[in-house]
């Protein structure tokens, strides 16, 4: 049986008929489906069976892995004077059901019942010998006097006994807590920020009172303390492009790809707005989104209205979108100019003078250059190598609005071939520009600080890899106006020289990658696809992230090592923890008449039912001067987020095979289905022309009735080759007309009947954002 059709018969089986609308799959696999549901005992021991078993969520599971370590991390950083005002202390995950979000007397009550809860004197006694708490190297930390024992319920009840019975925490509980509320589709859940001004020495103690108190509550299913976040280039241009020095065929004058008519979402430290490629003499920033602006279209300062010096969000910015104005106005070519020069950004003040990064609610972030932007670039976050409460927030924002891509970090603590060290998708790659420095090997090298995969739950990380080893972007100098590239010469690696700022780390890598999408966003907006040339009748205005994602991962190239600078280069292999699918490559990923030797199928927004098949036909066609050798071809999907601190995070299981020959291909490297990844790529070499191929998606155990997906194919498909000759009339930038069918269509039939056993590969992780952080 499917998960699908496990939950039917569960809910079947229910006493109450809402039994749906109050649970959530957790775990999903060909043997076992689990659900959280938030029930009545009573009725939950009823189904319990043969073919049900039910286990109670006591308030030791309810917290994830690492909790205890980062209460104890962040206090000591606010002690130690590092925050100063809001730190974000606990995720709350509200079960299946709760309306707390929309119901201000269910949120009331829900923050009475904890304020009465945590005011107890007699809240120790409740607490179980049988509760079984995570972190066992607690009992060896300065909070508790059962240091020699072994029961983690001792240490529990010593915590609450020393900083709760006395009421040393009740000011704490009573002044300095703040509350929120809210949901994505579906998926409540509450943040709970602690006021750290005037923190004492036994803040600690009550922190982790909080978090105990919260876990016991019978309306939440999980709890998380957040770490703080931290912060985590026109080079980048050619070597997304192309990988050749100088050469950037998308910005060619009869192409224009280079982001125009998109808007980029940033959030970081800050842009200084008098740098050259960000200022504008006609408009003053605003929270207000102001599209005629040049480049700047809204600004919101939820820490503050500027940069510090040379500070990341400046950096980061110009990465992405930074173009040159002299004057504010008049733009040119700079040195630095971002990957998508044409694109505009929204961006969300989220950082101090000092570059500490304080993020406001989820849902105020992500509203950043709404309903304009479709991307947004967050090059901050933790070191954290699990699924957490964020990445759930992520996965089910993109799931509820399904053209939204989210890119962020990977981390920067990858040195020594360092693995399970990646928290999230982006990864860096050595540059080969002016700015990079001399040792550099180049841009088939990942570089050495780039965190490793895999994550703690098998997930493939990073997904790709960007250019981050050094790139050139924009200075901010707060106390200068119109700061721009130097009179002479070049920046050296890592130094500053006028406007101009080299830095390295995934930081670098994540906008870069999201300059990318803006461009594949472009493409499919201006009427590209199919034909390779601007067609009005072609538009697509409103690709899904899926398609975006899929089409860059679709064509990334491999590195062929890491260089690990005076330990030397380490050997990578295709799909491993330090590249996974490999380096961007928009040559390999785009079409573009007569620029680039790759014609592009797509099928966006696909939808399959539980345990149905869909089949698609390929021709290879090298009629028209196209020689491309490979074939490459991807699936990807977003879903609903899973239960943070997963192990096992993947919900619905699609399965990807190519069938050539009579011979079935599986993806990612596997010779066997991959139940762990939502990404699947297959790639066929050495094919011929003339060659078919059968594309077949099989959706093996969905946890709902249905998914949606998108299929990405790239190969010869009867276009024009690089350097084809193309009519007068298509040279112009509306010139052109659509391709018309041919054998190279891809041509898709749906069968429900299961497959026999031809497995699929997949690499990739529930989570579709795309992260990196600064070294």
């Amino acid at each position: 049986m499917s998960g699908y059709q496990r939950i039917n018969m569960l809910a079947e089986n229910f006493p109450s008929d809402d039994y749906l609308d109050h649970s959530k799959v957790v775990f999903n696999t060909d043997e076992l489906t689990c659900q959280m549901a938030h029930v009545f005992p009573s009725e939950a021991i009823e189904v319990e069976g043969n073919d049900f078993i039910v286990h109670p969520i006591v308030a030791s599971m309810k917290m994830i892995a690492g909790t205890l370590a980062s209460v104890r991390e962040g206090i000591e950083a606010m002690n130690a004077g590092n925050r100063t005002d809001h730190f974000k202390l606990i995720n709350v995950d509200f079960c299946p059901g709760v309306v707390i979000d929309s119901d201000v007397a269910y949120q009331e009550e829900w923050i009475e019942n904890l304020t009465s809860l945590i005011l107890s004197s007699v809240y120790p006694s409740e607490i179980s010998e049988s509760y079984y708490f995570t972190s066992q190297a607690y009992l060896e930390s300065d909070f508790t006097t059962a240091s020699n024992q072994t029961s983690r319920s001792l240490f529990w009840k010593d915590i609450l006994e020393r900083f709760q019975k006395d009421e040393t925490c009740n000011e704490i509980f009573e002044n300095r807590l703040v509350y929120s509320f809210a949901r994505f589709g579906a998926n409540p859940w509450g943040e709970v920020r602690f006021n750290a001004t005037g923190v004492v020495d036994h803040d600690v103690g009550c922190v982790l009172t909080l978090l105990l108190a919260i876990s016991t509550l019978s309306n939440v299913c999980a709890a998380e303390v957040v770490k703080n976040p931290k912060p985590l280039d026109a080079d980048s241009q050619w070597t997304m492009q192309t990988g050749t020095p100088g050469d950037t065929p998308f910005f060619d004058v009869n192409v224009g790809l280079d982001g125009e008519g998109q808007v980029v979402a940033v959030s970081d430290t800050g842009i200084d707005p008098d740098n050259c490629y960000f200022w504008d003499v006609n408009n003053e920033r605003s929270e207000k989104i102001n599209l005629d602006a040049r480049k700047v279209v809204q600004y919101i300062p939820f820490e503050n209205n500027d940069d510090y010096h040379l500070g990341h969000g400046t950096h980061v910015a110009g990465i992405i979108a930074g173009k040159r104005a002299t004057d504010g106005e008049t733009e040119n070519n700079g040195a630095a100019d971002g990957s998508a020069p044409g694109a505009k950004l929204a961006f969300a003040d989220v950082g101090d003078k000092l570059g500490f990064i304080y993020i406001p609610t989820y849902e105020e972030l992500l509203a950043t250059g709404s309903p304009y932007a479709k991307i947004h670039s967050m090059s901050w976050g933790v070191d954290i190598n699990l699924y957490t409460t964020e990445t759930k927030i992520f996965d089910d924002f993109m799931f509820e609005n399904d053209e939204f891509l989210i890119v962020v970090a990977a981390g920067n603590i990858g040195e020594g071939n360092a693995y399970y060290t990646v928290g999230e998708p982006v990864g860096s790659h050595q540059n080969g520009g002016d700015s990079s420095p001399n040792r550099s090997e180049g841009i088939q090298y990942a570089s050495g600080f780039s965190s490793r995969g895999p994550v703690r739950d098998g997930r493939m990380k990073p997904d790709v890899l960007a250019p981050g080893h050094y790139l050139l972007s924009a200075a901010s100098l707060p106390d200068e106006v119109g700061e721009c590239d130097p009179s002479f010469g070049t920046v050296e690696a890592g130094k500053t020289q006028d406007g101009l700022l080299s830095m390295k780390g995934t930081s670098m890598a994540a906008p870069a990658l999201a300059g990318a999408a803006a461009i594949v966003r472009q493409y499919f907006n201006q009427g590209f696809y199919p034909s390779g040339k601007r067609n009005d009748g072609d538009i697509i205005d409103n690709p899904s992230s899926a398609l975006v994602k899929g089409i860059l991962m679709n064509g990334a190239q491999y590195v062929d090592g890491v260089d690990n600078l005076f330990l030397g280069i380490t050997p990578v292999q295709p799909y491993d923890e330090t590249q996974n699918f490999g380096r961007i490559s928009l040559k390999d990923s785009l079409y573009v008449a007569g620029k680039t030797d790759v014609q592009l199928r797509v099928f966006d927004r696909e939808v399959i039912g539980d345990q149905e098949s869909i089949t698609y036909s390929f021709t290879i066609d090298r009629s028209q001067g196209c020689t491309n050798r490979n074939v490459s071809v991807t699936l990807i999907w977003n879903e609903r987020g899973s239960i943070p601190g997963c192990m096992t995070c993947l919900l619905n299981n699609l399965d990807l095979t190519v069938m050539k020959d009579g011979v079935a291909f599986f993806p990612n490297g596997l010779n066997r289905p991959d139940n762990l990844n939502n990404n699947e790529r297959i790639i066929l070499t050495d094919v011929n022309d003339g060659d078919e191929f059968t594309v077949v998606v099989n959706a093996k155990s969905l946890s709902g009735r249905k998914q949606t997906y998108s299929l990405i194919s790239t190969g010869c498909y009867g276009g024009i080759g690089i350097g084809g000759d193309l009519k007068e009339s298509e040279k112009f930038v509306n010139g052109g007309s659509s391709v018309s069918s041919n054998g190279g269509t891809g041509v898709s039939t749906k069968n429900s009947a299961s497959l026999p056993k031809l497995s699929a590969i997949g690499l990739l992780f529930t989570s579709v954002g795309w992260f990196a952080y600064d070294q």
